[in-house]
């Protein structure tokens, strides 16, 4: 029987996959804006998101409902997640431009005043995912008050899935607070919820990854549109299904990998610092690819797979440094441990 410290050892893994996929997929698309650089390897590094684009996101969802206790009385719940989630979305941001001005030797005040306020009061944070696991929760949290059983729940999470994905395509109301991606997450926080409250067996994680390979290899064979949610909300109503099916192998092929690892001292490390990896890693790739424009325009093939693993292992380290100087005295108030 695994005890809870191995239950945690592998929660942690699996969220250092997942934020080491983060990084990669952002490469690409930094590139692209940047260098203007589409195709060649880094289109192959940008072809890669077929295999975890569409679930990566909401596997976050999915952890997060595995690790969480929502059966507190919601003042307190409510005040954890405030400080855990709503104050890092608002000040990891600020504080990570600005170190990243600090580090480009950039010392002229504008830079330092220039926020945009408009996006944090509308959308909550610069980054979607913390505003939008901010809703989902406390959503959750009042359907898992209100319903009692997984399968009531379960089905009050796919018509959310539904209604998040006409009001994307429909596009009536703008997505304040990032209510749409909100609203489809829900599902995997209550999924993984379930799976908090009734122990899993490892072999349905190994066939439902198993399961995702196979899919993967139809789609691409019938050379099917994908589709998913990021900080790009790809899925249309009729999607669902497909968005479902992937989702839920993609999110069993990673707790399989996670549960093989089962212990990994690096994958841990950046697990459990994954917040914070996730909100400086966009910013420190910009100013970084930005620094190497031109050796990336003239790299070959050999140039271009040193560069990813200098990419991903540069932008790992500063997100760890940016975690470690976040949690020094009196800064630690500023992301909500007080």
């Amino acid at each position: 029987m695994k005890t809870t410290t191995d239950r945690l050892h592998y929660i942690d893994v699996a969220k250092g996959i997942l934020i080491v996929l983060v990084v990669i997929h952002h490469i690409p698309q930094i590139i692209k804006g940047q260098v203007g650089i589409s195709d060649g390897f880094w289109a192959g590094v940008g072809f890669l998101n077929i295999f975890y684009a569409s679930w990566f996101m909401p596997a976050f969802f999915f952890l997060s409902g595995m690790c969480s206790n929502f059966d507190r009385q919601f003042p307190d719940f409510l005040r954890r997640n405030v400080k855990s989630l709503l104050i890092p979305a608002v000040v990891l941001p600020i504080v990570g431009t600005w170190l990243l001005h600090l580090a480009q030797l950039d010392l002229h005040p504008s830079s330092y005043l220039h926020l945009d306020l408009r996006r944090i009061v509308l959308y909550g944070s610069w980054c979607w995912f913390l505003p939008a696991l901010f809703v989902a929760r406390l959503v959750y949290w009042t359907i898992h008050h209100w319903l009692q059983g997984s399968a009531g729940r379960i089905i009050a999470c796919l018509t959310l899935l539904v209604v998040a994905c006409a009001l994307k395509q429909f596009d009536v109301v703008p997505n304040f607070w990032m209510h749409r991606h909100a609203l489809a997450m829900v599902l995997y926080i209550a999924l993984g919820q379930c799976c908090r409250q009734h122990s899993i067996r490892d072999c349905y994680y190994y066939i439902g990854g198993g399961l995702f390979l196979l899919l993967t290899l139809v789609l691409q064979l019938g050379h099917f549109h994908y589709c998913w949610i990021t900080n790009a909300f790809r899925v249309e109503v009729v999607q669902i299904p497909l968005h479902l099916a992937l989702c839920l192998t993609g999110i069993c092929l990673v707790m399989t990998i996670a549960r093989l690892i089962s212990s990994n001292a690096l994958l841990e490390l950046l697990g459990r610092n994954s917040l914070y990896i996730y909100v400086f890693q966009y910013m420190f790739l910009q100013m970084l690819i930005g620094r190497l424009h031109d050796v990336i325009a003239d790299a070959n093939m050999l140039a271009c797979c040193l560069l990813l693993m200098l990419f991903i292992a540069a932008t790992l380290a500063a997100s760890l440094l940016f975690s470690w100087i976040m949690h020094r005295p009196y800064l630690r108030y500023c992301i909500g441990e007080f």
